[in-house]
């Protein structure tokens, strides 16, 4: 009986497949339909509203010019210390921060302020150093970046802080009659075809009330996490006063990066924090103060602002 059983589940029909190739090729079909209909549904909608709404101009001409004859003769220790606080951020890495090092070891060197002459053509007057700050020269980086203001704040705290009392043959308080000449007049349009820097484009019409939010929301973690540093550097025993001092500068200088920093210490991310502060994360921002401090020293900063609530 049990052979039988066997035998005649062995010869069983089997059961008949369920799905089917054209149930399948039809499913997929729908799903793309659906997805494609979603995509020029949204697409068209975008377009409705982008019809009633200002468009965003970017000034391709270049930024109206400053005022450069009061721009160059305004070396007040405010300007230079604003000056101080950009150069540490972004010219030490290759000029050194004292000016007369080459840290990076570019080739050729980058000019020593304490004893070279100035290698661009125009000398080294107020104007002729801030167009180098705006078009570069030869392996020099032009800095758009910056505003006019902010470029000749680097300019006044090189010359008066090195230049005037270190390398006086070198030091041009002002610009020359022939160079005063070829000074646009306020408010002309570019800076012998400079563009203007997509960080300083004004933005117009809704797009502005739009990121007005979000912009003062940045503004208050910005000025917390200058308040942070600055009472840190209060608190600064003289071993980790010098590199506080440069991190004040640093957050001042680059507030983005000084938010970062603030995460990693809240973390307690030692390495994260080193990695951010010697410019070791690929970013290519060698800062020269940090990266050649000890590891000693950065612990004592590290700790410093830890211990800031």
């Amino acid at each position: 009986m049990s052979a039988a059983h066997d035998d005649a589940h062995a010869h069983a029909p089997e059961q008949p497949e369920v799905s089917h190739p054209l149930l399948w090729s039809a499913l997929i079909l729908g799903i793309m339909a659906f997805l494609a209909w979603l995509f020029f549904h949204f697409l068209f909608q975008g377009m409705h509203v982008a019809r009633h709404m200002e468009k965003i101009h970017t000034d391709q001409a270049g930024e109206p010019e400053p005022n450069h004859d009061q721009l160059s003769r305004n070396n007040s220790q405010a300007v230079v210390d604003e000056g101080q606080a950009i150069y540490n951020a972004k010219c030490a890495s290759c000029h050194g921060a004292q000016g007369n090092t080459n840290p990076t070891n570019l080739k050729p060197a980058p000019r020593n302020f304490h004893s070279e002459d100035w290698k661009n053509d125009k000398g080294g007057s107020p104007y002729a150093l801030y167009l180098v700050l705006t078009k570069g020269y030869n392996t020099m980086p032009a800095f758009p970046g910056l505003s006019p203001e902010q470029r000749y704040a680097v300019d006044h705290y090189i010359t008066e802080t090195w230049t005037k009392k270190l390398n006086a043959n070198a030091y041009v308080a002002d610009n020359s009659d022939d160079l005063k000449k070829q000074i646009p007049p306020p408010g002309a349009t570019g800076v012998e075809g400079a563009e203007r820097h997509p960080e300083r484009v004004e933005l117009k019409g809704p797009v502005r009330s739009l990121l007005a939010g979000i912009a003062h929301g940045e503004s208050v973690q910005v000025k917390s996490v200058r308040a942070w540093a600055a009472l840190a550097r209060n608190g600064a025993k003289p071993e980790t006063a010098f590199l506080a001092d440069r991190f004040v500068a640093l957050v001042d200088a680059q507030p983005a990066l000084g938010q970062h920093l603030h995460v990693a210490v809240k973390a307690g991310d030692r390495k994260r924090f080193d990695t951010l502060l010697a410019g070791s994360d690929g970013s290519g921002a060698v800062r020269a103060d940090f990266s050649l401090a000890s590891a000693d020293q950065v612990g004592g900063l590290f700790e410093l602002l830890k211990g800031v609530k």
